[in-house]
């Protein structure tokens, strides 16, 4: 049933028409639904449709003011015309009954006297684990929740499978490839033998000059490069315009950002440079470079980095991702790689263990051990450490290289293939667990697709058994 007054007039893609039925069918038996789909595929026309569909009020939550516009848009090109809950934002409807917010806004100021929704979307859901988010989602009650993202996954590995009960896969980015929804990424990075190090380190090493890369990949293309620092944004910048190559920066201070990537999508700027800026909520078809001048352990953030240059424009085939933090190569894989996705989450990677260890410090004068968390200077003798500035990333000599997804999947499967089977783990059976291993070394998946496979089938066997 559609809400009334609205007009459904959008045309959706067959994959979107045919997961708005897989979600409405879902809801029928639970109530909390994850939907994935990836970057460009078109998240947020799908949950416009269901918001069209759903009785009663509804909320959305997001957390950027970028992706309250993004969706205040989306629903006004089916005739909704939803309130407003975001700092620096007017409210243009107070009554109305759909309602997009900001989470920090929301946590702010609350909801309006007399709104209590009976239907919630997500967006970025793979940020709902956070304190914030769940203080939002447990203050609602027993509501419908759709949770939205192209990345169900978590840097610290916390699943998401306490907070939806079911999961629903739209397409793949190879699918939507193929499809002729999204470009073709054109994948160079650090030759696999490069040693690069990861975020939680004070110096990062990047391999590849980027403005030498750019010159020899971009044939006067626009695009992003995302950096390691502020400062590291800021002198890839002077030195994209030494080189007379127009660039401007985007951080999270600057107050002419629209005018920006006005000039961006004009193409009177070929490059803007950032930090972690424009990771979310920017959508610009026309660009079709990305330099990623930085390490991440996070796959969220590299699928979101390579996701700004994939969508589709006229003329535009393709779009080079120049990685020249090893991420591709070393880490992720290409954009376009199958994944397997879970909501049982993962064990945590390296980063987070990394950052633990950092967060111990050796005082100065005493050489006692202390955590920085628990205090601003040393315990014992009270001398406050020297602040650490943090350095501009090191920079080896060497170019990168093209990588495809085919490629870096067979390596994977070879690797995988040669692991030896794992004893199981104390929750798992072993008889479970030694199958499924073996059928991980036969058909060469990635090894976290054993504690998945299991944790489903385990979870299967309960509601069997209940």
């Amino acid at each position: 049933m559609v809400r009334p007054g609205v007009v459904v007039d959008v045309r959706l893609r067959p994959y979107q028409e045919r997961d708005l039925g897989r979600l409405l069918a879902a809801f029928r038996g639970v109530r909390r639904v994850l939907y994935r789909l990836p970057t460009g595929g078109g998240k947020t026309v799908l949950f416009s449709q269901v918001l069209a569909m759903a009785r009663g009020q509804c909320l959305v939550l997001t957390h950027r003011r970028e992706l309250v516009s993004q969706a205040v848009r989306a629903l006004s090109r089916i005739g909704c015309a939803p309130g407003v809950t975001c700092a620096g934002m007017v409210d243009p409807h107070p009554n109305a009954s759909i309602r997009v917010a900001s989470v920090a806004t929301l946590n702010a100021r609350g909801l309006p006297e007399g709104f209590a929704p009976s239907f919630v979307v997500v967006d970025e859901t793979h940020l709902a684990a956070a304190r914030t988010w769940r203080a939002v989602l447990d203050g609602l009650g027993d509501v419908h929740v759709l949770g939205v993202t192209a990345t169900p996954e978590r840097l610290d590995g916390q699943a998401l499978g306490d907070i939806y009960e079911r999961m629903i896969e739209g397409p793949t980015i190879r699918e939507l490839i193929d499809a002729g929804h999204l470009v073709e990424p054109l994948t160079y990075t650090a030759p696999g033998e490069a040693r690069t190090r990861d975020d939680g380190l004070d110096v990062p090493t990047l391999v590849g000059e980027v403005v030498d890369t750019y010159e020899r990949l971009a044939d006067s293309r626009t695009g992003l490069v995302f950096a390691s620092s502020v400062a590291h944004a800021a002198l890839l910048a002077e030195q994209f315009n030494a080189r007379g190559i127009r660039a401007e920066l985007i951080t999270g201070e600057t107050k002419d950002r629209d005018q920006i990537l006005a000039r961006l999508a004009s193409g009177e700027t070929r490059i803007v440079c950032n930090y972690g800026v424009l990771t979310e909520g920017f959508d610009e078809p026309s660009i079709s470079y990305i330099g990623i001048a930085r390490c991440t352990q996070s796959l969220a953030l590299w699928l979101q980095m390579c996701g700004r240059g994939l969508r589709t424009a006229p003329g535009k085939v393709d779009c080079v991702i120049a990685d020249h933090g090893g991420n591709a190569a070393l880490r992720h894989g290409p954009v376009d790689v199958s994944r397997t996705w879970s909501l049982a989450g993962r064990r945590k990677r390296k980063a987070a263990d990394l950052d633990a260890a950092l967060s111990v410090s050796t005082c100065g004068q005493c050489l006692a051990l202390w955590f920085k968390q628990r205090s601003t200077s040393c315990p014992r003798c009270g001398a406050a450490p020297e602040p650490v500035e943090r350095r501009l990333p090191e920079q080896l000599r060497g170019q990168l290289e093209r990588r495809t997804a085919r490629e870096w999947e067979a390596r994977r499967r070879e690797a995988s293939r040669k692991m030896p089977i794992r004893p199981a783990p104390s929750w798992c059976p072993p008889g479970l667990w030694n199958n499924l291993e073996r059928r991980r070394q036969e058909r060469g998946y990635l090894p976290s697709w054993t504690v998945g496979a299991a944790r489903r089938t385990l979870a299967r066997e309960r509601r069997f058994w209940r």
